[in-house]
């Protein structure tokens, strides 16, 4: 999670709103919860893949419906200052795996080449 803690908090210059981001960069995490996700949705933005669960969460997530589910992750490279972006989620088609060791995407950008190493 040092990942997301020691980047920038969210200023003036990052992007509110952005169609074409999508994950971008990833790291291995270990014995960590995850939400694999479908079509998930944050700040018009729609997208797949593997995230590292906020550990504020509460499990089990409802079997079905839209919701939104906090993550770490940063976006363009940010971090919100108090929690992690909460991603809308379908959870019928969702899949929390716990003590999962793997890549998990940790920035949604639209920046072709982007990448800052926070760790």
């Amino acid at each position: 999670m040092d990942f997301y803690l020691s980047a920038p908090l969210w200023d003036e210059n990052t992007p509110h709103l952005k169609t074409e981001a999508s994950p971008r960069e990833r790291k291995t995490v270990h014995n960590a919860t995850i939400i694999k996700v479908k079509k998930a949705a944050y700040r018009d933005c729609v997208f797949d893949g593997a995230f590292l669960l906020s550990p504020d969460v509460k499990l089990p997530l409802p079997e079905s419906g839209k919701h939104r589910v906090e993550v770490i992750c940063r976006w363009f490279g940010h971090r919100l200052k108090t929690r992690g972006p909460e991603f809308l989620v379908d959870t019928a088609t969702a899949e929390v795996i716990e003590n999962f060791t793997g890549e998990v995407w940790t920035d949604l950008n639209s920046w072709a080449g982007y990448q800052r190493n926070y760790s």
